[in-house]
């Protein structure tokens, strides 16, 4: 997960050959209320986008949940990536509070490897088949 200049925020899908993504997704986590969560789907098509950015569907996506419109409260959210491989389940999921976004420096991101891991964005877009299965 990245935030632009401009303060998009964006989740980065890791490059895995034959990964379709399915759906992807973020909710506030918060015990008390309604469940506030905006999610899309593909439609299950074939294919994974490289980014997707929160709250605008990519093209051919349809936006099925959107009670929660934008990242403005504080609090923890959660961003969801559902998908597979050849069939097989690869999902990802990156937990982070509005204070880490606003903290991301150029170049970083927010990943969902051991607890939401900062790293250099090239890095992360580096082919890593331990990643894919």
């Amino acid at each position: 997960m990245e935030r632009t200049e401009t303060g998009v925020v964006r989740l980065l899908i890791a490059p895995c050959p034959d990964y379709d993504v399915h759906e992807v997704s973020v909710l506030r986590d918060e015990e008390e209320g309604e469940l506030e969560r905006w999610a899309a789907s593909s439609n299950l098509s074939p294919g994974s986008p490289g980014e997707v950015e929160l709250f605008r569907a990519p093209a051919g996506w349809e936006v099925y949940r959107s009670t929660l419109k934008d990242l403005n409260r504080p609090g923890t959210y959660v961003a969801d990536i559902d998908g597979a491989v050849k069939g097989s389940s690869l999902d990802s999921e990156v937990t982070f509070t509005i204070k880490q976004l606003q903290d991301l420096k150029a170049g970083k991101v927010i990943t969902g490897i051991d607890g939401g891991k900062v790293m250099e964005r090239d890095e992360f877009l580096k082919p890593d088949s331990k990643r894919c299965s």
